[in-house]
């Protein structure tokens, strides 16, 4: 046999081992675009002996029937504070007591002219060990009032066991063609072997991504926390409501008529300064034009009046 059928051989095979591995990717092994990561139950793993820690993505155990099932977990609340931005502070440290961290925020404070106060929008979002999420909730809710409280949970145990069947297969696959580059063969042999050979450690590079993906949102969990000032909580009351809308709107009002004022006055005073002078010299000549009488004709000479009477 000869070198070139022994390398397309080897391909062949290789191929057959991929596909029987399966290459449908499932739906939720993509991350959602803009959206926090999802995050671990409390204790990481359900029903399983290990908690709070996972393994590489080269060293996963094979899955069996209810045991390690990976459970990615997370959880929010809508706080009633008195202040924003002192919460925020004593919510980050409650993160670092926690073994957590900020891993985004946003705080709408209010302004210092006292017209508008803060304005719906303050949250600030943590990240904590699963084992200890359910300890966050609570201890966070000890800051304010909890007008709301939301948790999810997903099951991702069967995309970590697809994935870890892949990486499995991939890694043979790689190191089978890794061999038949050092083999004797012709240009174009090797040159087929090596494309291949890269485009299956590009796809095993991404799926080593995606197993690393699972694992940090099955050891870490968020909590999302809304932050609102009783103004701004909602009321049950229609007419404390409509009254507050109201008030907030009339407020709104006064802000925009203050801000139009000020951008017009510095014109209407540059005008002023320009027409006023202006106008009082126009009005000055149409005065003085009005005193001088209007001319009839020459008056008669008295000397010509004089002579006329006497040649009567």
């Amino acid at each position: 046999m000869s070198t070139t059928t022994r390398l397309l051989a080897a391909l062949a095979a290789s191929a057959i081992l991929l596909t029987g591995c399966g290459t449908a990717e499932s739906p939720s092994m993509v991350e959602p675009a803009g959206a926090p990561a999802p995050a671990q139950p409390a204790g990481g793993v359900a029903d399983g002996p290990v908690r709070g820690e996972s393994k590489p993505a080269d060293q996963a155990e094979p899955y069996q029937t209810g045991v390690q099932r990976q459970i990615a977990r997370s959880a929010s609340l809508t706080l009633v504070v008195d202040d924003v931005q002192a919460s925020a502070e004593r919510v980050r440290a409650l993160a670092a007591a926690l073994d957590g961290w900020v891993s985004e925020e946003s705080l709408a404070l209010t302004g210092a002219d006292g017209i508008r106060g803060p304005v719906a929008g303050s949250w600030i979002t943590l990240s904590v060990p699963a084992s200890r999420l359910d300890d966050a909730i609570a201890r966070v809710g000890e800051l304010g009032t909890v007008r709301d409280r939301q948790a999810s949970a997903q099951d991702v145990t069967d995309v970590v066991v697809d994935l870890d069947a892949r990486i499995t297969s991939l890694e043979a696959s790689v190191k089978r063609l890794q061999e038949l580059v050092g083999r004797s063969g012709s240009v174009a042999d090797i040159a087929a072997v090596e494309r291949e050979l890269a485009t299956r450690q590009a796809d095993l590079e991404a799926m080593k991504s995606q197993r690393l993906y699972y694992a940090g949102i099955v050891e870490r969990s968020s909590l999302t926390i809304a932050l609102i000032t009783p103004t701004q909580s909602s009321s049950t009351n229609p007419i404390q409501t409509g009254w507050s809308r109201g008030w907030a709107a009339f407020l709104e009002s006064v802000s925009i008529l203050i801000t139009v004022v000020a951008a017009i006055l510095p014109f209407a005073l540059f005008a002023a300064l320009v027409l006023v002078p202006l106008l009082l010299w126009r009005r000055a000549r149409r005065a003085k034009a009005a005193d001088v009488p209007p001319t009839t004709g020459d008056a008669p000479d008295p000397r010509e009046e004089g002579a006329a009477a006497s040649r009567e």
